[in-house]
């Protein structure tokens, strides 16, 4: 059944990627939290630091539309992310925390996911991924 799979080897090295990231960072920030409800929030974080890192902070309308996401639902969410001390909010964007960027528990997360994309890319160039 495997060898079905079109590009198998490649997609194993990136499915196990990705498992390991949501595995790293919900383990890290959401590890009480639903597997899938991690994820929402990874992404939704994810976004957030994007947006603020290329200079154009999302508004909650605007991150809502792009996410096509329902405002309630994405304003639970950031609630929830506001509590945690994740996310600020000046004037009508939303930031990630500062702080909580450059905490320790932070860079050793980001230092791990480093380690990994790393990893996954000396598996494709030199681990000998050829796809049959």
């Amino acid at each position: 059944m495997a060898k079905d799979v079109p590009r198998r080897r490649t997609r194993l090295v990136l499915h196990q990627f990705l498992d390991r990231f949501f595995a790293i960072v919900i383990g890290a920030y959401y590890p009480d939290r639903p597997w899938m409800d991690g994820v929402a929030i990874t992404h939704l974080a994810s976004k957030i630091v994007l947006a603020q890192i290329l200079g154009h902070p999302h508004s909650v309308n605007g991150l809502a539309k792009m996410l096509r996401m329902p405002r309630s639902t994405l304003r639970d969410w950031l609630r929830e992310l506001e509590r945690a001390g994740l996310i600020e909010r000046e004037d009508e964007h939303l930031l990630y925390s500062g702080e909580r960027l450059g905490s320790p528990e932070a860079t050793r997360v980001l230092d791990e996911l480093c380690d990994l994309i790393i990893e996954a890319a000396d598996q494709l160039k030199w681990g000998g991924v050829v796809d049959e």
